[in-house]
């Protein structure tokens, strides 16, 4: 058996070390067989399977089946248990079980085109890219902020991308984010920011996933782009059948203070303000039930409300310090004001 090792090969490998899976039937006739899936979201990742990823695997491995579960973990994606494509896949380095450390194969790392595309195929399946707002800005209604961030459970595949990274000249931070639970496993962040790196992520690696290119070519057009937004609305905001400031219409102003607040000062608490559980997701969540009935508002208690504001100012003062000095004990002082106030925050949303 041939192995083609090169760029777009490599590209498969950083799509497997993402979504992907490589493992042995453990019952049934097959029992012991290999069994590949390669699984995305039902509606935003579709376009990507059928217009690259089965293109993909056709040209350079072969013919994989397409599998939708429609089930409780909606998915969209191809799953094969020919021994022929699981054999070659393991080959080119996919690892065969439980994905605990993963390691970029040798043949990848000695070429840069084939880093490339490893790094390719990687965000567009464990990766996001998104815009928030500056919130050190006063005036700060547009997500104009982008952010790419490629996320693992893989220590060593961690570091080895961030390594990646900083050869490219693409500035980027390796963020750790400690298990909450017995059933969950620590994982590992690699975030770029700003424009400027983003722009040569593009120039220099690229995507091939619509959901990533839309929310790029939105945010280059308009120096924005809306949050909750779905492939097909980006799709209509750059041919103009939608004008992305219509996003934020009847946001009211009250809502809009709380959120960045909450967004903002989780950051110096030292959680992520993009994650399910943080308080910008707990916001989203209570204007979506709330929207359109001014009974439910969320009414500040007095007390709380004091508290809040005091412990803002404080916030804000040592923000000031930074300024003219960086030290340690300052920085500590802000994580612990944080931290305070946006356990104050969720206690507020919970009522």
């Amino acid at each position: 058996m041939k192995i083609i090792k090169n760029e777009r090969t490599s590209e498969i490998v950083g799509l497997s070390f993402g979504d992907g899976s490589l493992t042995r039937r453990k019952s049934g006739k097959n029992k012991g067989s290999l069994r590949f899936q390669l699984r995305g979201h039902i509606t935003e990742d579709r376009e990507h399977y059928d217009s690259y990823i089965r293109p993909l695997f056709k040209e350079t491995i072969g013919e994989v089946p397409v599998i939708t579960d429609k089930g409780k973990n909606q998915s969209y994606g191809l799953s094969t248990g020919k021994n022929l494509t699981c054999t070659y896949l393991s080959l080119l380095g996919i690892p065969i079980g439980v994905k605990k450390v993963l390691k970029i194969p040798d043949w990848i790392i000695e070429n840069k085109e084939n880093v490339k595309g490893f790094l390719r195929g990687f965000l567009d399946t464990d990766g996001t890219i998104y815009c928030q707002k500056n919130y050190l800005l006063k005036k700060n209604e547009k997500h104009t902020q982008i952010r790419l961030k490629l996320t693992t459970t893989s220590k060593t595949l961690a570091k080895d991308m961030k390594l990646i990274l900083d050869g490219f000249g693409i500035k980027n931070l390796l963020k750790v984010q400690k298990k909450k639970k017995l059933n969950e496993r620590t994982s590992y962040s690699i975030e770029t920011c700003g424009g400027i790196q983003i722009d040569k992520w593009f120039k220099i690696i690229g995507s091939n996933n619509p959901k990533h290119i839309t929310k790029y070519l939105v945010w280059k057009k308009f120096g924005f782009c809306p949050p909750y937004t779905i492939l097909e609305e980006r799709k209509k905001i750059l041919k103009g059948q939608i004008n992305p400031n219509d996003h934020y219409a009847g946001v009211p102003e009250s809502g809009k203070r709380i959120r960045s607040r909450s967004v903002w000062l989780s950051a110096y608490a030292g959680s992520n303000p993009v994650s399910r559980k943080s308080p910008f997701s707990t916001m989203k969540k209570i204007k979506t039930k709330t929207q359109g009935t001014q009974s439910k508002r969320i009414k500040l208690a007095g007390a709380m409300r004091k508290e809040i504001l005091l412990k803002i100012e404080n916030l804000e003062n040592m923000m000031k310090g930074l300024k003219s000095s960086m030290k340690d004990e300052t920085m500590i002082n802000i994580r612990k004001e944080g931290k305070e106030l946006v356990l104050l925050i969720k206690e507020l949303y919970k009522k």
